[in-house]
């Protein structure tokens, strides 16, 4: 990043002592920043006569043109990018989802089909994980491979986010300092990591919304057209709840494309509509071969993705605006100041862009019941990508106003972007970024179930109240205890027992239960998450104590506990009934 910095820095430099000292007399002769305004249209009836072509004056996205270096810091970027992505890329214990997703893609290269240890069908995200399971059938199966697959889709990302950054702020240089921000941002390097769907998933929204600008916006090119529906397609059948991310797309076309004004245009509507018919099946496929109805013991009595008008309304805000370290609130005071700065500019186009942040965080607040930052990860980068623009493009109207009235005295173009850059580059928090990959920061619930394998004796059983984690080791576990009594899928009912969905374990949700399995097995493991709070429920809390003082401990570690019941270790543990626990049985 310091490199990249003070390259960009230089070039800057360079290119002020070539230009001409600025005369008072002449600005008024000066080319003014080009208008951003969507390009007029004609009144012919195909697609290319709709559409006049625009001179360099009046184009939306100005032409970039520039003297850096551009190659040689392009493939510096992405050589570091890739670096911090495969350092050490198994050190990090996979964790619950990146188990479910690797068991679910292992399935398929067993069958064909996405299926579980437990037997039964995992058909969230198709798209994803049969482009795993044939990357994996291509490379060789294993859990880094498996990880390399995200770690290339981080790779094609930033390449996107390089030309959209390009397309938007018409300058390289802030392309190159985009791209070079988000290859260091530790979000990205993280999801770039996970064996998930959730770097392809911003792949794809970021290549929707890159076609979707000369396709819908700025002109009616057929080919961006196809690239943008096709692209959100995948992204709708990679993760379902991406589909609030769509009204934005919606309203842009609405204020930038109507009328049609060609009988092709009106293929836009049949490709909608067999976008909507493809997402509404895989639901429904979903609904049918993946879920049952809903327990007794689920969280909620309802879909997770509907129109909710209560709840916290400002999880979503402070998560995503003010979030987890200081470089969002800078990114959001850029943000701002640019959505005012195009606002008072009456500029529609670009306060459309901005404005696309605010629609998509209002649509995930009121339609998604849970939660998580993952839900706006594929915002993150053009929320990253306006405000260092923001951030750039204000610099240089500012200097360039203090230096026409200093009369060029100083250099304030220079000055303020210099400031700009040691901004970002004093705030990122390289050292942190690095210690990530020497500190633990999720549960090694791998090594605990490795050391499982390695210590287990003809006979035993698992318990456990981690879901998923030791299909890919150890085949499931036994017995499932759901570590917060309440996980909306995390059962299955199957042949009239409720099952853990994801390794087939059966549900124990009480002590009567427990010490039944205790009183016909020699010896237990009991695998526990660490909880730093105990159930609300005093019952509950009760049989959780329970959990964490049964047996003997064996393996501490990170996160989780590892536990060893043996039957000659006396008296079986017993909780007083109180009886009104109809329910838990």
């Amino acid at each position: 990043m310091v490199i990249v910095s003070l390259t960009l820095l230089w070039s800057l430099l360079r290119r002020q002592e070539a230009e001409p000292t600025p005369n008072p007399s002449l600005e008024g002769n000066r080319r003014q920043d080009p208008p951003l305004t969507p390009p007029r249209r004609g009144t012919g009836d195909s697609p290319d006569e709709n559409i006049s072509p625009p001179s360099d004056e009046s184009r939306l996205f100005p032409i970039p043109h520039s003297p850096f270096p551009i190659p040689h810091l392009q493939v510096s970027i992405l050589i570091i990018a890739f670096g911090l992505r495969v350092y050490r890329l198994g050190f990090v214990d996979l964790d619950p989802d990146a188990n479910v997703s690797l068991d679910c893609v292992r399935g398929i290269l067993r069958t064909g089909v996405p299926i579980s240890t437990s037997g039964i069908w995992y058909t969230r995200s198709p798209f994803y994980h049969y482009a795993l399971a044939a990357w994996l059938r291509l490379v060789g199966d294993s859990d880094l491979n498996a990880a390399l697959f995200s770690v290339l889709l981080g790779m094609a990302t930033l390449v996107v986010i390089y030309f959209l950054a390009k397309q938007i702020s018409g300058k390289v240089w802030i392309a190159l300092l985009i791209t070079a921000v988000l290859a260091i941002d530790p979000w990205e390097i993280w999801y770039s990591r996970n064996i998930r769907f959730y770097q392809i998933n911003q792949f794809l929204y970021l290549l929707g919304f890159w076609a979707f600008l000369p396709g819908f916006i700025t002109s009616r090119k057929p080919a961006y057209q196809t690239v943008c529906v096709v692209s959100l397609t995948l992204m709708l059948l990679t993760q379902e709840v991406t589909i609030t991310l769509l009204p934005a797309f919606a309203i842009g076309a609405f204020c930038f494309y109507l009328p049609f004004r060609s009988a092709s245009d009106w293929k836009l509507v049949l490709a909608a509509a067999l976008m909507a018919f493809i997402y509404f099946y895989d639901g429904i496929f979903v609904m049918i071969k993946c879920l049952t109805e809903l327990a007794g013991l689920s969280s909620l009595s309802t879909n997770y993705l509907k129109l909710y008008l209560s709840g916290d309304i400002t999880y979503y805000i402070t998560d995503f605006f003010v979030g987890f370290n200081r470089m969002k609130i800078i990114y959001t005071v850029f943000y701002l100041g640019g959505l005012v700065y195009f606002l008072l500019r009456k500029d529609k186009v670009k306060l459309f862009l901005y404005s696309i942040i605010l629609i998509n965080i209002a649509f995930v607040t009121v339609m998604v019941f849970f939660e998580g930052s993952r839900y706006t990860y594929p915002l993150y980068p053009l929320f990253v990508l306006l405000s260092i623009y923001s951030a750039c493009h204000l610099a240089e109207k500012i200097g360039a106003k203090l230096t026409e009235i200093s009369g060029g005295l100083l250099p304030f173009k220079v000055i303020v972007l210099s400031s700009i850059l040691a901004l970002l580059l004093l705030n990122i928090e390289p050292l942190r970024v690095l210690s990530s990959y020497q500190d633990s920061i999720t549960a090694r619930h791998i090594q605990v179930t490795e050391y499982i394998k390695q210590h287990q004796q003809p006979g035993d059983i698992v318990i456990s109240n981690v879901p998923s984690v030791h299909s890919n080791v150890l085949g499931g576990a036994d017995y499932f205890i759901p570590h917060r009594m309440s996980f909306f899928d995390a059962v299955y009912w199957r042949d009239g027992q409720l099952v853990d969905r994801w390794e087939g374990g059966i549900l124990v949700t009480n002590a009567d239960q427990l010490t039944e399995i205790l009183a016909q097995n020699h010896r237990v493991w009991l695998h526990l998450l660490y909880t730093a709070q105990l159930p609300s429920d005093i019952e509950i809390a009760k049989f959780h104590d329970l959990l964490e003082t049964l047996g003997e401990p064996v393996l501490e570690t990170f996160g989780t506990t590892l536990r060893l019941w043996d039957s000659e270790a006396g008296v079986l543990p017993r909780l007083v009934n109180q009886g009104k626990e109809f329910g838990s049985y």
